[in-house]
């Protein structure tokens, strides 16, 4: 058996995995190396503003609907008027664009393997330096873009 489950973790999970205890009313156990790109960061191996972009790109791409759910068995309907497509999958497509421009394919199928799928390069030098320079792309690419830009209008041509 593997032994009580508490919120702190049990033996096995502090075995595997490394955990950071938090404090609280309720003192809990918050696992840090859980995905590859969270081992990275851990280890070094990512600064904090490309973790930043590898975890936006996972959450855009658990939005999008990449792992599969189950659908919702209450007050479920058989309708099929309108798209089945998840507007977020755009929002993913635009997140990667800049990395497929600049890298070209490999680029974003390296950061998808590796982010979505959980693909463990660490090993690899060549790969991973390919991986860092996409991140750090879209890293830099993040404060290019004025948040307020559609405010200000564009420039007038002299």
């Amino acid at each position: 058996m593997a032994g009580p489950t508490t919120e702190l973790g049990n033996k096995q999970l502090h075995e595997r995995h490394s955990v950071m205890i938090e404090g609280g009313t309720i003192a809990r156990a918050r696992v840090m190396d859980q995905l590859v790109i969270d081992k990275m960061l851990v280890e070094g191996m990512l600064s904090a503003g490309q973790h930043r972009v590898a975890e936006e790109i996972l959450s855009l791409a658990v939005e999008s609907g990449f792992y599969a759910s189950a659908p919702p068995l209450e007050g479920s309907t058989s309708s099929l008027k309108g798209t089945k497509v998840p507007s977020k999958v755009f929002s993913y497509a635009r997140k990667l664009r800049p990395i497929r421009r600049r890298y070209g394919r490999y680029g974003e199928y390296l950061v998808q393997e590796v982010i979505v799928h959980n693909w463990d390069i660490t090993n690899d030098e060549v790969k991973m330096k390919v991986f860092l320079a996409c991140l750090s792309h879209l890293d830099a690419q993040s404060f290019i873009k004025n948040p307020i830009r559609h405010l200000t209008g564009r420039p007038k041509k002299v």
